[in-house]
């Protein structure tokens, strides 16, 4: 290429990028902005109707200040991400139908997808290198870390608000639900687990085991058994792709299996018990399905619509009951259509990892397959929550879509370069 600048691989051709392996001296605001919408993940404030992220006040000054250089990045996009928005409104449009005007269920539900998709757009403009996509990954891990470490000890210690540990029974940080809490450390520990053997390592060192260790115990502490799921999802994706860390996982089902015994052992044996079995809930999941089941086999196509759901489970409308599965959630009120829009929704990001995986070199891949972990995680965890609008997934799957551009950027430049 005789050092001529090449352009990435489905990028639009007005965005030139620098010369391949070069560095960045610096920043840019769009990187800094991301950085900090990643840092406070773990923090919510719950309200009446809808609760505040301090994250969304870096997107929306992302997109503010530097929505004119954001750019489509033709790679990171498929035609499922408008397939997807369109089956939202074609649900919201059977809702208004039923109802003459959108709930504020139904707004809540689109305005959060857009929004979503705006952090998307902005995530894979940020991570225009390799060196980001480790940075924004560092980032996530070492909040996540801190707030477990922070949780942990307010539930040993006793300390009991409003807006931390869910009445210090479970450890939820401030995120305000274990199990949405449980999903976002399950990703950050997925993440570093599948980086830590070699390559780009997103904390190493002693640094990276004092994370790992925060995160296990926060993860366990939250008693959320669909967290469970979804790490051992994610861990087996891991140990296929990276054999090496059958070790590690062979330590933490030993770590957690004695923490298991010696937690319900305590003095608390029988409350903590209770905590762990928590059959209310589990029969709570099953009466959802069996009341979505008739809903769906009445609009098997389409759905039921929006936010139908609650209204048809619960008559007397008191609060909104979220199916506890995002897949039966989205058969139900969107239909076969809806379904086959998410599900290949989530298969194509599989598909840009397993190609990024393939083209990345030895340094990159690993981690590459911690956040083809973590998504697994999260798709396993959705079998006990509803799990779509957590930030955390937007940010694996954006992350997966530029390693892949990344990935085929590389490999155009090592064909041209005859390498």
């Amino acid at each position: 290429m005789n050092g001529m600048p090449i352009l990435a691989h489905g990028i639009a051709h007005s965005r030139p990028l620098e010369y391949v392996g070069a560095r960045r001296t610096s920043l840019t605001p769009l990187a800094w902005l991301m950085g900090f919408y990643v840092f406070f993940f773990p923090i919510q404030f719950g309200a009446e109707t809808i609760n505040f992220a301090p994250s969304d006040l870096f997107l929306g000054s992302a997109v503010l200040f530097c929505g004119l250089r954001l750019r489509l990045i033709r790679a990171a996009w498929s035609f499922l991400h408008l397939a997807l928005v369109l089956v939202f409104f074609s649900a919201a449009g059977i809702s208004v139908y039923l109802h003459g005007d959108l709930s504020t269920y139904v707004i809540v539900k689109i305005v959060g997808l857009l929004t979503l998709l705006a952090s998307y757009l902005c995530l894979t403009n940020a991570a225009d290198r390799w060196g980001e996509i480790e940075r924004l990954a560092r980032i996530f891990i070492v909040a996540t870390s801190l707030h477990c470490l922070i949780a942990v000890v307010a539930l040993k210690t006793g300390f009991s608000a409003n807006w931390m540990n869910y009445g210090n029974l479970r450890v939820s940080g401030m995120l305000l639900d274990p199990n949405a809490f449980g999903g976002l450390v399950l990703v950050a520990l997925l993440i570093q687990i599948g980086t830590y053997l070699g390559g780009r390592v997103a904390i190493p060192g002693v640094w990276g085991i004092a994370a790992t260790l925060s995160l296990s115990v926060g993860l366990f502490l939250t008693l959320s058994r669909s967290a469970w799921i979804g790490f051992f999802f994610g861990f087996i994706l891991i140990s296929m792709l990276r054999p090496r860390a059958w070790v590690i996982g062979v330590v933490f089902t030993a770590a957690l299996a004695g923490g298991t015994w010696l937690w319900i052992e305590s003095q608390q044996s029988a409350k903590n018990e209770i905590l762990l079995e928590r059959e209310n809930t589990a029969m709570q999941r099953i009466d959802q399905i069996r009341q979505a089941l008739p809903m769906f086999a009445s609009h098997p196509v389409l759905g039921i619509g929006m936010g139908e759901f609650d209204l048809r489970s619960d008559p007397a409308g008191f609060h909104p009951m979220i199916i506890h599965n995002t897949t039966v959630w989205i058969l139900t009120e969107f239909g076969l259509i809806g379904l086959t829009v998410y599900l290949a929704f989530m298969g194509w990001f599989f598909r840009r990892g397993w190609m990024a995986l393939r083209l990345a070199d030895a340094r990159n891949k690993p981690l590459v397959i911690g956040l083809l972990g973590a998504h697994a995680g999260m798709l396993g965890l959705s079998t006990g929550i509803e799990v779509l609008y957590q930030r955390h997934w937007w940010l694996v799957m954006a992350l997966l879509a530029a390693s892949a551009v990344l990935a085929s950027r590389d490999a155009a430049f090592n064909r041209d370069a005859g390498l």
